[in-house]
C-alpha cells in the first residue's frame, strides 16, 4: 500500500514539471525568435541610375566620368542606417572595372581614366547598378536613430564654411537672420536649432519642384519658397552663421507608387529625391527634416525626431553635400545627360520574414495556450 502510494506521488510530481518544463521551453523559443528577428531586420534595394547621350548629326561626342564631370557617387556606409553591398559599372552593357577617388564633399566617386567617346549619331549608356543593406527600425531591426539634439558650436571645422554656396549678400541677409533667432532662443544653442526650425517651416512655402538650379540659401529667403533640398540648405546656413557645423545628405526614399517623368528626359521609377540637414556633434550627430514628413511650426523638434530617415527603412542615403569651396549643391542635382533614369527596387527582406514570423509567433502562442489548459486540467483530476 505504502509503495503503491508513492508510486502515485511520483507520477503527480512528474505531471507536475513536465507541464512547467514544457511552457518554459515555448517561453524561450518565442523569446528568441522575438530577439532574433528584433536584432536583425534589414531590407536590401536595388539602386540603378542611368545615363544615356546621344551623338550629333555630323559630329562625335566625349564624357568623362570622374569628380569634376559626370558624378557617379557610391553609397555610403553609415552605422545604424546602411551598408553597401556591391556595385557595377556598366558602358553600353560591358561591365567596367573603374577606379574609387574621394570627392571634395567625402563621397566615393568612380573615376574612369579615357574619356568615353559618342560616335556620330550615336548612342553612350552609362549605369551604375548598386546593392545596399537599409536597417529596419525597432522592433523588427536595429536602426540607429540620430535624433538627440546637442549642439556642439566649432568653427573650426568645414562644416561652418560660409562662402561659396553658402555665401550671403551686400545687405547680409542671412547674418542679420542669425542674428535676430539667436537673440530670440537667449544666445542657447539648442534653442536656436529650434527656432531656425521654426522661422524655416513658417516663412518658406514648401515647394516640390526645385528651381533650376537649386537657389542658394540666400535667395531662398528672398524667394519665401522652396523644396526640400533648399529648406534643408537655408537650415544648415543659419545654423553654419553661428559656428553649428551641418551638411546636407542627398536621398532617394522607395515607394512603389512613384513613376515621375520630370521632363521627358528625367524619369524616377518608385524612388523620390530627397535632401536633408544634418548636424554634427560629439554624439554622432542629429537629423534636421522639414519636409518628410512635413513639420508644424508649433512642433519644430518633429524635424528631428519624426524625420523618415529616423523612424523608417526606406530611405537610402546616396551622398552628401558640405560645400566646399569649388562644389554647389547643382553638381549633385543638375542632370547634363540626354536621358536620366533613377529606379529602386526591394530586394528582400534579412532576417526574419513577416509573415512567417507572424506565423510561428502564432502558433506558439496557440501551443503555449493548449499546455496550460491541458496542465489546468492534470492539477485537477490529481
Amino acid at each position: 500500500m505504502i509503495i503503491e502510494m508513492r508510486r502515485v506521488e511520483i507520477m503527480v510530481l512528474k505531471k507536475r514539471l513536465v507541464m512547467p518544463i514544457l511552457i518554459s521551453v515555448v517561453l524561450g523559443s518565442l523569446t528568441l525568435s522575438l530577439c532574433a528577428f528584433s536584432s536583425s531586420g534589414g531590407v536590401y534595394y536595388e539602386y540603378n541610375v542611368t545615363f544615356v547621350y546621344y551623338g550629333g548629326e555630323n559630329t562625335s561626342k566625349t564624357v568623362n566620368i570622374g569628380p569634376q564631370d559626370l558624378k557617379l557617387i557610391l553609397v555610403p556606409s553609415i552605422e545604424g542606417w546602411q551598408q553597401p553591398v556591391n556595385y557595377t559599372l556598366y558602358v553600353n552593357g560591358k561591365a567596367l572595372s573603374p577606379q574609387i577617388v574621394i570627392d571634395d564633399d567625402g563621397n566615393r566617386v568612380i573615376n574612369v581614366e579615357d574619356p568615353l567617346t559618342i560616335p556620330p549619331n550615336g548612342t553612350l549608356k552609362i549605369t551604375l547598378l548598386q546593392t545596399v543593406y537599409v536597417e529596419s527600425p525597432p522592433p523588427f531591426g536595429s536602426r540607429k536613430r540620430y535624433d538627440r539634439l546637442v549642439v556642439d558650436i566649432d568653427t573650426s571645422r568645414e562644416e561652418t564654411y560660409v562662402s561659396g554656396f553658402w555665401s550671403d549678400d551686400a545687405n547680409h541677409t542671412l547674418e542679420n537672420l542669425a542674428n535676430q533667432l539667436w537673440k530670440y532662443s537667449g544666445e542657447d544653442p539648442e534653442k536656436y536649432v529650434l527656432e531656425v526650425i521654426k522661422w524655416v517651416v513658417t516663412n518658406i512655402e514648401y515647394d516640390k519642384i526645385s528651381t533650376a538650379p537649386p537657389a542658394r540659401p540666400v535667395d531662398v529667403i528672398k524667394l519665401k519658397r522652396g523644396a526640400c533640398g533648399e529648406r534643408a540648405a537655408l537650415v544648415s546656413a543659419l545654423l553654419r552663421y553661428k559656428g553649428i557645423p551641418s551638411y546636407l545628405y542627398i536621398a532617394l526614399y522607395y515607394d512603389e507608387n512613384i513613376y515621375a517623368n520630370i521632363s521627358s528626359r528625367v524619369i524616377y521609377e518608385d524612388a523620390g529625391l530627397h535632401v536633408f540637414s544634418f548636424v554634427i556633434n560629439s554624439e554622432g550627430g542629429f537629423v534636421i527634416d522639414t519636409t518628410l514628413p512635413l513639420t508644424k511650426p508649433e512642433i519644430p523638434q518633429s524635424a528631428i525626431t519624426q524625420s523618415l530617415v529616423n523612424t523608417g527603412d526606406n530611405i537610402i542615403i546616396i551622398g552628401r553635400f558640405v560645400g566646399a569651396k569649388n562644389t554647389t549643391l547643382s553638381d549633385y542635382l543638375e542632370v547634363y545627360s540626354d536621358k536620366y533614369i533613377v529606379t529602386l527596387r526591394r530586394l528582400s527582406v534579412k532576417g526574419y520574414d513577416n509573415l512567417g514570423f507572424l506565423i510561428s509567433t502564432s502558433t506558439a502562442i496557440t501551443a503555449l495556450i493548449i499546455i496550460i489548459f491541458l496542465y489546468a486540467r492534470a492539477l485537477k483530476f490529481t
